[in-house]
C-alpha cells in the first residue's frame, strides 16, 4: 500500500481489482440509485475479498515499510510538521460560526472526507497540460476557463467508499471552482453528498484549516480525512489519512490502495484507534517538537482539542 504511513480520464476504462484477491461481492450502496450489479458497476468494480480489518491493519503496515514509502512519508510529513508546531488553537468564536447542520446519509455510520486538489484531482496552470477543460463561472458572471486532471482511480474509490460511508468533499477552494469541479467528476451528485469550501475552514495564520468540529452532527470518532496536506487535519491528526500529492502521474494507485483501508477502518468503533495503529502521526509530531526543543514554545498547536 503506498498511501503514505505517516505518513485518465473522469471516466475511467480501467478494471479495479485488489491484486490476487478480488472477488465479487454482494453489497449495498447505501441510499443511492446507483446499482452495484449493473454491467458498467461489474466492468469497473471488483470489490476485496473479505478479511477481518485487524489482518488488513496489520498486512498493509508491513507494506508500508518499504525504502522508498518510508522517504515519501518522512519527507512530506516533515514538511507538515513545520507548519503544525506554529499553528494555534482555533479561535472558539470562529469555531462556532462555523459549524454547520449537515442532513445525515441514512444507514451510515462514518463520514468520510475528502480533500479535492491534489488529491482527486489537479488543477494545472498550464491548460494545455491538462485532460479537462471546465469553464468556470466567476462571482461576477464571468467565466474562466480552467484546467484538470482526474487522479487515476477516483470514481472507483468513491464508488466503493459508498458502501460503507457517506462522503463530503471538503476544499480550501472557492465555491465557484469547486461545484464545476465536482459537478463534472459526480453529476448526479450520489457520488458525493456534501461539500464545503473555502468559507467553511478554520483560517489561523493564513492557513485554511479543515476543522472537522465544523460538522456539528457528526461524532469525531466517526470521520475520517484523507488530505495530501497534513496541516489541513492539524487540529484532529488521529482523524487524517495522509495521501501522497498527485500532479499528472498516470500511473498512480494511491487512491486505488486506499480502498482496502477504508473498507477495514470503517469497522472500528473508533477510527482514530486504527489511524494511530498505522500512520502514528501523533509520535511523529511529538518527535519533531522533541528533536527542535519546541514542546513549551508559546503558541504551539494542541492537537485533538
Amino acid at each position: 500500500m503506498s498511501v503514505q504511513r505517516l505518513n485518465n480520464t473522469p471516466c475511467s476504462e480501467s478494471t479495479f481489482s485488489v491484486e490476487n484477491q478480488g472477488v465479487p461481492l454482494k453489497t449495498e450502496l447505501l441510499d443511492t440509485t446507483l446499482d452495484l450489479n449493473s454491467p458498467e458497476t461489474r466492468k469497473t468494480v471488483v470489490f476485496p475479498q473479505q478479511q477481518s480489518s485487524e489482518r488488513i491493519i496489520t498486512r498493509l503496515q508491513t507494506e508500508c515499510e518499504g525504502e522508498k514509502a518510508r522517504n515519501q512519508h518522512l519527507q512530506q510529513t516533515f514538511n507538515a510538521m513545520r507548519y503544525i508546531k506554529t499553528i494555534r488553537p482555533a479561535d472558539p468564536v470562529q469555531l462556532e460560526a462555523k459549524k454547520i447542520v449537515l442532513p445525515k446519509r441514512k444507514k451510515a455510520k462514518k463520514t468520510l472526507v475528502f480533500d479535492l486538489d491534489e488529491t482527486l484531482v489537479h488543477c494545472c496552470s498550464n491548460i494545455d497540460q491538462a485532460a479537462v477543460i471546465i469553464d468556470v463561472k466567476m462571482p461576477n458572471g464571468e467565466f474562466m476557463k480552467c484546467g484538470i486532471n482526474i487522479r487515476p482511480y477516483v470514481h472507483e474509490c468513491l464508488l466503493a467508499a459508498n458502501i460503507n460511508y457517506e462522503i463530503i468533499v471538503f476544499t480550501a477552494s472557492h465555491k465557484c471552482y469547486a461545484d464545476t469541479v465536482l459537478d463534472y467528476l459526480d453529476p448526479t451528485h450520489e457520488l458525493i453528498h456534501h461539500r464545503l469550501y473555502r468559507e467553511n475552514c478554520i483560517v489561523t495564520d493564513n492557513l485554511f484549516i479543515k476543522d472537522l468540529r465544523v460538522l456539528d452532527n457528526r461524532k469525531i470518532e466517526d470521520i475520517i480525512i484523507v488530505d495530501n496536506a497534513a496541516y489541513s487535519f492539524a487540529y484532529q491528526i488521529d482523524n487524517g489519512v495522509p495521501i501522497i500529492s498527485w500532479y499528472s502521474d498516470p500511473n498512480d494507485k494511491e487512491l486505488f490502495n486506499l480502498i482496502e483501508y477504508l473498507r477495514a477502518l470503517s469497522t472500528f468503533q473508533d477510527i482514530r484507534v486504527a489511524n494511530r495503529r498505522m500512520f502514528h502521526l501523533h509520535t511523529f509530531y511529538n518527535d519533531y517538537l522533541h528533536e527542535f526543543g519546541l514542546e513549551n514554545k508559546e503558541n504551539t498547536v494542541i492537537v485533538n482539542h
